[in-house]
Parts: structure tokens; sequence; C-alpha cells
């Protein structure tokens, strides 16, 4: 999934119309906006997750090779998806986990993998085939209250062989905007290839700008109060589906602080790949690769 730089930001509450604001990167936080994580023992002492008080503002995430800019009206129309998406049941919590819960994916790319061209590859390149193979992008939130809530998936949106544009503002059939928090994206890549660099700098905040620096602790949406189930914080996340030549599926979710996982079925658990932060593209507008600790991203191969 590639996003141009050209960005655009919405108001927080789901269910409000968005304003656009300046394009122009960030060099210090609006009022209201949480700011960046913060360092060293203070960010111990905040412990593995942080709020997001206030505003909870949205990239406008222009997918694609020099997309322009979205027009504030187009905005207002274009990115409203539509949930929950009938082929894919909610998962009411608890589920286990304070993330994407592996049941839940597996229903996604279970109706988001049979859409033309979701896993259509050049066999011999290993690449996407334009005019054939077939991005889609679908916003994951959760609804509900502290006491009730459950993970959900927007209809997708179509995009092209290798770019799609997520939803930002949500319309629930059963919530109003102020139960509804937005969590992350979902997409599909058609070649089972691993996130890209604008793949996990993609995140429904601007808390941070994650070309200079990725969150330190684990994030929680805000609508404006943080997105709980109980005593337990509900942490941002995307994630990445798609099937390899042999038929087996690829589960990826990764977080704003850069840690990358993949479901291993053999062990029943998610498992850490590594932590990766975006690069941006070169000088000649080529997208790079993530620059992971560990060298070059491997997946787990089972």
């Amino acid at each position: 999934m590639r996003v141009s730089n050209a960005r655009q930001r919405l108001s927080s509450r789901t269910g409000d119309s968005p304003n656009a604001r300046g394009l122009s990167r960030r060099s210090r936080e609006p009022h209201g906006m949480m700011p960046r994580a913060a360092h060293g023992p203070q960010a111990d002492r905040r412990g593995e997750m942080l709020s997001m008080r206030g505003l909870f503002p949205l990239f406008l995430l222009a997918m694609g090779c020099a997309a322009p800019p979205v027009s504030p009206p187009a905005a207002r129309t274009a990115l409203v998806g539509k949930g929950p998406w009938s082929q894919v049941p909610s998962v009411e919590m608890p589920t286990g986990d304070a993330s994407i819960p592996i049941a839940f994916l597996r229903d996604v790319a279970s109706a988001l993998l049979v859409r033309p061209g979701a896993m259509v590859c050049d066999p011999v390149t290993q690449k996407p085939i334009v005019g054939l193979s077939t991005e889609y992008c679908s916003t994951i939130y959760v609804a509900g209250d502290r006491g009730s809530l459950s993970w959900r998936v927007t209809e997708p949106r179509q995009g092209t062989h290798n770019s799609c544009q997520p939803f930002f503002k949500i319309e629930d059939d059963d919530y109003p905007a102020s139960q509804v928090w937005v969590v992350g994206y979902v997409h599909n890549h058609p070649c089972a290839a691993t996130p890209s660099s604008l793949d996990i700098g993609a995140w429904p905040t601007d808390s941070f700008d994650p070309y200079v620096s990725m969150a330190e602790v684990r994030l929680i949406p805000g609508n404006p109060v943080p997105a709980l189930y109980g005593n337990t914080g509900i942490e941002m996340a995307s994630a990445l589906v798609a099937e390899r030549r042999d038929g087996t599926r690829i589960f990826l979710r990764y977080f704003p602080t850069g840690e990358i996982q993949q479901w291993s079925d053999g062990r029943a658990d998610w498992i850490s790949l590594d932590i990766c932060t975006p690069r941006e593209p070169d000088n000649r507008s080529r997208e790079r690769t993530p620059e992971c600790r560990k060298g070059p991203l491997r997946l787990l191969q089972e």
C-alpha cells in the first residue's frame, strides 16, 4: 500500500464533518492533541500504552504515487466508511487480546481475498499486474462502551494494483460517532509482500511524525475519551492479509511503535518479527523499504 506525502487532517469525531487544515510538516503539537511519547524513564512510568486525549485528528492518506490532495468537499463524501461490513461478523470482547484478534482477521481475510484481483500476482516477477491486481482497504474500529465493545470493519474500498485508500470517517449502523473509535486499517497485498514504509507510516493520528520518530509506547485511540473495555485500553494497530501461492495465509499486524507481528499457527500466538521504521522516498521519489533492526524483514515460513 502506498501513501502520498500530501496530508490533510480531518476532525477527530468520526461523526463530525472534517475540516481541511495545512499540509506542512508539523513542528509542534497543536493544543488538545496527544504529545509525542516521552523518552527514557518518563516513558517507562507511563507504561506500555498511552491514552490519546483530546482531539483525534486523522491523516488524509492519499494513497498512490503523486496523488493530489483531496479537497474538503470530496473528503466529506468519499472518505465515509459504512460499517459494520455485512460479510465480516463483529467480534465481541473480551477476546484475550488488547489489539486486533486473530479470529477477527481471519474473517476479514476470507471476505477481502475473494475480491476481484486481490490475489492476482505475476508468477514470474512476483509483482502485482497493472490492471489486474487489486488492493482493498478497510478501516478497523471498535464500537460500544466500556462495558460492551466489539471489533468491526468497514466495507472495503477498491484501489489499484499497488495502492488503496482507507476511510477516515465511520458511520456505524448501530452506534453514534461518540461510541466509535478508529483503531487502524487493514489491506491486502496481491503478491504477499511485507509492509512498505508507507504502510507502517500511515496512522489515524498525527500525534507523531513516523519519518522522524515512531511512538515509544503503544497508543490508545480517543474520541475524545480513550477506547477502553473495562480497565483495558484498546491498542492501535493496522493489519495486512495475503495468501501465498501454496494457499497459506499471512496475517500481520503492526503498531505505531514500529513493531511488526505475524500470527503463527504452529505456536498459536502473535510472534514479533522486528521493530521497523519507515524511510522517506529517495531523491527520485522511489519508495524505500523500511529500516528494521535485524535487517530486511523476514516472514515466518510455516
